[in-house]
């Protein structure tokens, strides 16, 4: 069985680099998108599966694909980067027409391989464009000024070490200091025949002033390998105990906990997870200092898909009784270009749980993370807690409440910079359910307070805190789980005490009321920092006719001279099926609240207005119109008063068509018109219109099995929130993909 199952990957690894492996390496090879296998496979087995499950399974899923753009046939065009909210937008050469080919191709094996009734070997390897990576060797390259500046009291190198993956055949951007501490942004190198060309790098000081400041990097030679392997674990499972020991695993498979202040592993869903944080140690740089040594998080070593790259080795166990449960994970993080033999940091936590007392819980929980600066410890923090909650009135009513504490050691190898701190955090929640008078009624009071140096290792509150931007507007469309979510933020992070309320009523006759408040002061000072309310309707009028509305108000600090920065949003709205091939959506809204992008890309933009921020209205129509079963068109319009509104979630300023036609026999064909006008910042807020077409043809070749071809791009899809128009004009692009499972 083994033989057979070693020769199932060997040849599915074959075939995969007939695919990839001829281009990879010189940035011309193919690649695809695939949408991932659904987790791990299925776990669901009934009692007659698992008869057979001592035999070894193998799935996967192929991806061939090709696109051609002008004159030029293209094998391979994928990053992540360019679907990020970035700089691009005002300053790159496709502006607002930046958007990811995703051109790749793809083999994925997924392998379970039983050794006995409790034990498995799990492994998933995949073959693309982001398992050719490579490096350079670290050179030390002196920078240079420029004759109008003397020169720095001392010789100012620059270490680099370029990072190619072959998804774009570039290399990797990233900042990196100099002796001075001046910061050099490494721009993406184009790689070709196993070198990186040569270019030069302006440092930070030069911006803004009469000189220069450069680091001249030759052409260097990238060291090539292939990291095709995405997980290699030994599971057991029992009754009553799991684990796993991992040389890779990906992060479904770290710990979480469900703490009242969730030590371990929260985070929003499309921030990576606090087990991939790594350790820049401090450093005293000689013109500016010393500069502590910090956790720090990359967004973007992602595919195009939105799979991490980053992985994690360690081990995991779990057990589990009818009272009783506990669960710990001790896991190192490592990236594309990282030695298996070297360890950034490793993070580790635990948690256990009693139920034994009747309507009684009672939890710890500990998490912790040692941070290395070569191969010493120079960071240690760690975080631990108590918790427990009751059910009260047949479980109508439930309160909960945990006390804990963080403390952070860093800067250790330089005992001069030692910085030690502790904190504490508590909080507290109350909740129930109930039908009053026969109407459902769902409540919550809950408050947190949080010292400001409470740093749990294993927990990210940044994201968390606020509300998602797009939830300041009414939608008729469902969301997925994650978005509703953290649809609503909990204002939670160190250096707040927060309080909330949380009421929903309903449904009664067909109405549902949801109303929210939160007030967030310093903890430490009780400044005020902002209250947040939220009032929400849905009123089903008929079985044809949803009406919905929202009155959002944020109050923050006054500004200077009194100047209010408060913002409000008053939002009403209906979708009216009219008859079974013809429904309406209108929605109204007037607000004083502005877009974060592209005005948060740096502090300097002043593309929104100062406070106290005047008003403007917007206005969204649909029409959906299915006049025969295998033909459908949509007509949608939104009217935004602010010109500058840039994004789908920001209600742009544009007009589109679109049309669906299901063909038979397998095949579908659709195809969108939208015409935008947005304001250009750089052109003095001039105002442009952009036409953009696009269109897909599809055809299912069997049940796992298709054929796509497209016409252009939209720009990134987002699962509840749909095309987020990150591309305004037609992108004269076609893309042919050939994708299926096995």
């Amino acid at each position: 069985m083994r033989r057979k199952f070693i020769g199932c990957c060997a040849a599915a690894c074959g075939a995969a680099a007939m695919f990839v492996a001829a281009d990879a390496y010189a940035g011309s090879a193919g690649g695809a998108v695939t949408p991932p296998i659904a987790g791990r496979l299925s776990e669901d087995a009934d009692a007659a599966e698992a008869a057979v499950a001592r035999r070894v399974t193998v799935e996967g899923s192929y991806r061939l694909n090709v696109g051609y753009a002008g004159e030029d046939l293209i094998w391979k065009d994928a990053n992540y980067l360019l679907q990020e909210k970035s700089w691009r937008y005002l300053f790159s050469e496709e502006r607002e027409n930046t958007f990811d080919p995703a051109i790749y191709n793809q083999v994925q094996v997924l392998a379970d391989v039983p050794l006995s009734s409790i034990f498995f070997i799990y492994t998933k390897i995949i073959v693309d464009p982001w398992a050719f990576t490579g490096t350079s060797a670290a050179v030390s390259l002196p920078t240079w000024y420029g004759a109008t500046q003397a020169t720095l009291p001392q010789e100012d190198p620059v270490e680099v070490r370029l990072k190619y993956w072959s998804n774009n055949s570039r290399t990797y951007p990233e900042i990196i200091r100099s002796a001075s501490g001046d910061a050099f942004a490494l721009p993406e190198i184009k790689v070709s025949d196993g070198y990186a060309a040569a270019a030069s790098v302006a440092g930070t000081f030069e911006s803004g002033k009469p000189w220069v400041h450069r680091v001249d990097i030759p052409s260097l030679k990238i060291e090539e390998e292939f990291k095709p392997l995405r997980a290699l674990q030994l599971d057991m499972e029992t009754d009553e105990y799991s684990g796993s020991l991992f040389a890779y695993a990906e992060v479904a498979d770290a710990i979480y906990s469900d703490d009242p202040l969730r030590l371990i592993n929260r985070h929003i869903f499309w921030e990576p997870s606090p087990w991939f944080d790594r350790w820049q140690p401090g450093r005293d740089y000689f013109a500016t200092g010393w500069e502590d040594g910090q956790w720090t998080r990359d967004f973007t070593l992602r595919r195009s898909t939105g799979e991490w790259l980053t992985l994690l080795r360690g081990a995991r166990i779990e057990g589990r009784g009818s009272d009783f449960a506990a669960k710990a994970m001790f896991a190192a993080p490592i990236d594309p270009w990282e030695n298996y033999s070297t360890v950034n940091n490793l993070p580790g936590a635990m948690r256990v749980t009693y139920a034994g007392f009747e309507q009684v819980t009672l939890g710890s929980i500990y998490s912790c993370r040692w941070g290395y600066d070569g191969g010493s410890v120079d960071a240690f923090d760690q975080a631990a807690g108590i918790d427990g909650s009751i059910r009260l009135w047949d479980d109508a009513l439930t309160a909960s409440a945990q006390a804990a504490a963080a403390r952070l050691e860093r800067n250790k190898s330089a005992p001069q910079f030692l910085r030690q701190e502790q904190d504490l955090g508590y909080a507290a929640r109350l909740s129930g359910k109930s039908a009053m008078f026969d109407l459902p009624v769902e409540a919550a009071l809950a408050y947190t307070w949080m010292g400001e140096n409470f740093d749990p290792p294993l927990a990210s509150y940044r994201y968390t805190r606020d509300d998602a931007l797009w939830s300041r507007h009414i939608w008729f469309q469902p969301h997925t789980e994650d978005e509703e979510r953290f649809r609503i933020g909990d204002g939670i992070d160190a250096g707040r005490a927060t309080a909330g309320a949380d009421l929903s009523l309903g449904p009664l006759e067909e109405v549902m009321l949801h109303l929210y408040f939160r007030n967030v002061n310093a903890s430490e000072t009780g400044k005020f920092v902002e209250n947040i309310f939220r009032a929400e309707t849905d009123y089903q009028l008929s079985e044809a006719w949803l009406w919905k509305a929202l009155i959002l108000y944020k109050d923050r600090p006054a500004l200077p001279a009194l100047v209010s920065p408060d913002t409000y949003t008053v939002a009403v709205g209906w979708h009216y099926a009219v008859t079974d091939w013809l429904s309406w959506q209108e929605i109204f809204e007037r607000t004083t609240e502005y877009p974060v992008f592209p005005d948060g890309l740096y502090p300097w933009l002043d593309i929104n207005p100062a406070p106290p921020y005047p008003p403007y209205n917007l206005l969204k129509s649909r029409l959906d119109w299915k006049p025969l079963d295998w033909m459908a068109y949509a007509a949608e319009y939104v009217h935004n008063e602010f010109k500058y509104a840039a994004l789908y979630d920001d209600w742009l300023n544009y007009a589109g068509l679109e049309s669906a036609f299901d063909l038979g026999n397998g095949w579908h064909w659709g195809i969108v018109y939208r015409y935008s006008r947005v304001a250009d910042y750089l052109a003095s807020g001039k105002v442009f219109g952009h036409h953009n077409v696009y269109s897909e043809l599809r055809y299912a070749v069997s049940p796992d099995a298709m054929l796509r071809v497209e016409y252009g791009s939209l720009g990134n899809y987002v699962e509840g929130l749909g095309w987020q128009m990150t591309v305004l004009d037609t992108r004269h692009i076609i893309r042919l993909a050939y994708t299926g499972k096995f």
